[in-house]
């Protein structure tokens, strides 16, 4: 069996920040460029047909600085990749925006060769309200190709792989060959401040929210508990810092955070396109983190808190429960008032904080990208 990598996502998002599934397919293909004699390749949509990378070309779509992937060729300009049927091909990228699973079905009919799909989520499925209009029908699309194409599904939570089954039993279709495969969490440099010019300046210190801005990820609660805070406390509280990028959907909020005193007075703020470094700056030097999002696939975040010792209060809904281990204290996301009562307990009780810092570091297992990518490609058959 020879290894094929995907590398589709981090071509396309050379020169990002490595974040949610592109991070995932890059720890992948870095595995699998040190570790095996996995050959990598990206598809081209204009072609439909995958192109070969060279090992010196991955090396460069693995870099996250701006300059990174100024040497590639175009695409089109690749060789083109011809599946064998000794081939296992792994997809751990974004497949669903190009159509590129009915592509890869028809060549495996041909060729025989093995496909391994990772499967992050059915949410765009089960949750269209929380999606761009037009996803919903994309989406369902997609998971019906991967539930034909793939041999082996790796689902990144139980709660994905139940999410999943549940989807093709009421079409009365059986599921593929599905494991769990859990995401791995590394810490990044040793907390220095030199370049995170952007930490709030608050002798209160701050707390984070790690996650893209959209309406799925529940930030209004927070932004309403920390203008209630304001409102009883005035600025005598800590920062609230989201990190993340806008995304879909959340125009009004967004004008709503701008123009209010929270935000206006740097008790609300909000950053995005960080480093691994800088983030882990911001992990190493919060008080505490939050995750109250209404749905997820995981949650990485929560993951990526404890491995930097932090205790975070977090969602109880999905996959959460999860990635909490049951070390992280877990709340209704729907829940105004539980939250603010949590949030003000650790911001006034610090032997209460302390604690679960205390369980955090007892009772956390860590678990690194190279576990990760690691355990999927020993576990395939």
């Amino acid at each position: 069996m020879t290894l094929v990598i995907d590398c589709t996502t981090a071509h396309r998002y050379v020169g990002h920040s490595a974040v949610g599934i592109v991070r995932v397919e890059r720890e992948i293909t870095r595995y699998a460029l040190t570790s095996t004699d996995a050959v990598f390749v990206v598809y081209d949509h204009n072609s439909r047909e995958y192109k070969e990378l060279t090992r010196d070309m991955v090396e460069e779509v693995l870099k996250d600085d701006k300059e990174a992937g100024a040497s590639l060729p175009p695409v089109w300009k690749l060789p083109r990749f011809r599946f064998r049927r000794k081939h296992f091909l792994i997809i751990a990228g974004l497949p669903w925006d190009n159509n590129q699973l009915s592509t890869v079905y028809a060549k495996k009919q041909r060729r025989q060769f093995k496909v391994g799909i990772v499967l992050y989520d059915i949410i765009p499925v089960v949750m269209p309200e929380y999606c761009v209009p037009e996803m919903n029908s994309k989406f369902t699309r997609f998971v019906l190709d991967l539930a034909h194409t793939a041999d082996e599904v790796f689902c990144i939570s139980e709660h994905t792989a139940r999410d999943f089954k549940a989807f093709l039993g009421n079409l009365d279709m059986d599921a593929p060959k599905t494991s769990i495969f859990r995401l791995g969490s590394d810490t990044w440099g040793d907390g220095d401040l030199e370049g995170v010019d952007f930490l709030p300046e608050n002798p209160n210190g701050y707390i984070v929210y790690v996650s893209s801005i959209e309406p799925r990820k529940n930030h209004p609660l927070l932004f309403n508990v920390w203008r209630e805070l304001h409102d009883a406390r005035g600025d005598d509280i800590p920062t609230l810092l989201c990190v993340g990028k806008q995304q879909w959907n959340v125009e009004n909020f967004m004008v709503s955070v701008q123009l209010s005193d929270v935000h206006r007075k740097g008790l609300f703020k909000t950053v995005q396109n960080l480093t691994d470094a800088q983030l882990a700056a911001v992990y190493r030097n919060a008080n505490f983190t939050v995750y109250p999002s209404l749905y997820e696939g995981w949650g990485l975040p929560i993951v990526e808190s404890m491995t930097y010792g932090k205790a975070a209060l977090i969602s109880d809904r999905s996959s959460m429960p999860e990635a909490g281990a049951g070390i992280c204290p877990m709340l209704d996301p729907y829940d105004h008032a539980s939250w603010k009562a949590a949030i003000e307990n650790w911001i006034d009780n610090p032997a209460a904080l302390s604690a679960v810092e205390q369980t955090v570091q007892d009772k956390f297992s860590f678990f690194s990208w190279d576990d990760a990518a690691r355990t999927l490609v020993e576990g395939l058959e």
